[in-house]
């Protein structure tokens, strides 16, 4: 099959969950065939580390487009430059949209340079180009602004959406918080976060893992881990526990302040991603996962965990049980009683480990390896390309 070239606007940095997805997403569609050029912005990022390989998973073959990324600021100044963002957008589109030698171009959605600013000027600039958008997260101004007592709702502009050919997201979840901001049904396509599927080692599984992300105090329940912990200390049972996934000046301080104060600060581990390789390990010395997340968004953690045979302690936030289906060990939301009693009841039960472990890797395989989401992005491109959406 040919399909068409695509050019793919996106953060590729190692520490952010969207960058790795951008990265397997393009070498599945390069072993389909798929042409994937880089485009890039000229971001807070790239300024700071510009194009450091240990920071990077892929260096980005062309710099389109400028300073489109937001600088903290007195919250006046920030209204603004939101105001001046919107009202200047058609202009600012043209930097990247203009003379693209690409029939498709697809857009992920993160923060910042590659937030929903930038993707105002993305859709709303008239271009030949299709345009594909990837949701991985929901900026705050595109749910409203508070200036001083009054709360001023911005929910309208997520309209643009529909300027898109196809709006991509991970979860049935997140799809229907798109519908509900105005984003028309038939625009929207549900392709899950992927993931590696290494081979199965015979490693003791003696710890717990737990996902801190991006922002390792918000969104992900760490308040109600915590507690649980020292609930399970006062019953005799002091599993290590390795937290991972952590950036300094996101949270990770506050959440150490917290295992310090708990007392907890010998059980723990503090695990920086580097690499799939060593993430994997450490999910195969699991006993379990714990995913408490409140409102944070998943993919990455828990489509990992399945494919290492890791069972999974979560909440049905997030999406979580489209993933996990009924092999997930639900708790309540913000509990730290029910999940310490769960994580005590699952450390005892080996049997119950295997056979979920197994199940869940079963679906990793089949559903959420790589290939198979390249597999069903790139039979998007073909649907668009040929005119069919």
């Amino acid at each position: 099959m040919s399909y068409p070239k695509i050019g793919i606007i996106t953060c590729w940095y190692k520490d952010k969950s969207s960058g790795k997805y951008a990265y397997h997403l393009s070498k599945s569609l390069d072993k389909l065939g798929v042409e994937c050029s880089i485009l890039s912005a000229n971001c807070l990022c790239y300024r700071d580390n510009p194009f450091d390989p240990e920071l990077l998973f892929s260096p980005c073959k062309q710099i389109k487009f400028k300073d489109f990324y937001w600088v903290e600021g007195p919250k006046p100044v920030q209204y603004a430059r939101a105001v001046a963002e919107i009202v200047t957008e058609p202009w600012k589109g043209v930097k990247y949209l203009k003379n693209l030698p690409y029939p498709i171009i697809h857009y992920h959605q993160v923060q910042g340079s590659y937030g929903f600013l930038p993707l105002l000027s993305f859709l709303t600039y008239p271009s030949k180009a299709k345009r594909i958008v990837t949701v991985h997260e929901i900026d705050k101004i595109q749910t409203g602004l508070k200036v001083r007592s009054l709360n001023v709702t911005t929910t309208w502009l997520n309209r643009v959406y529909n300027k898109a050919d196809a709006i991509v997201v991970m979860t049935r979840k997140m799809a229907d918080l798109m519908v509900k901001f105005g984003v028309r049904e038939e625009k929207i396509n549900v392709i899950p976060y992927g993931t590696e599927i290494p081979a199965i080692e015979d490693f003791k599984r003696d710890q717990v893992i737990f996902c801190g992300g991006h922002h390792l105090t918000s969104g992900k329940g760490f308040d109600a881990f915590v507690k649980a912990l020292t609930i399970l200390r006062a019953r005799g049972f002091t599993p290590s526990i390795l937290i991972y996934g952590l950036n300094s000046e996101y949270g990770q301080e506050k959440g150490m302040r917290m295992v310090k104060d708990a007392g907890l600060w010998e059980q723990v581990k503090w695990f920086d991603y580097k690499d799939d390789e060593a993430l994997f390990y450490e999910f195969q010395k699991s006993m379990f996962a714990v995913i408490p997340y409140t409102t944070s968004e998943v993919g990455a953690v828990v489509t990992a965990a399945m494919a290492n045979a890791t069972p999974v302690i979560a909440t049905r936030n997030s999406g979580l049980p489209e993933y996990l289906r009924e092999y997930g060990l639900y708790i309540k939301e913000n509990d730290p009683d029910d999940l310490a009693l769960t994580m005590l009841k699952v450390s005892k039960d080996s049997i119950l480990r295997k056979s979920i472990g197994s199940t869940l890797r079963k679906i990793a395989l089949e559903e959420y390896s790589w290939d198979a989401i390249g597999e069903k992005t790139a039979n998007l491109y073909q649907e668009i390309s040929d005119g069919n959406l």
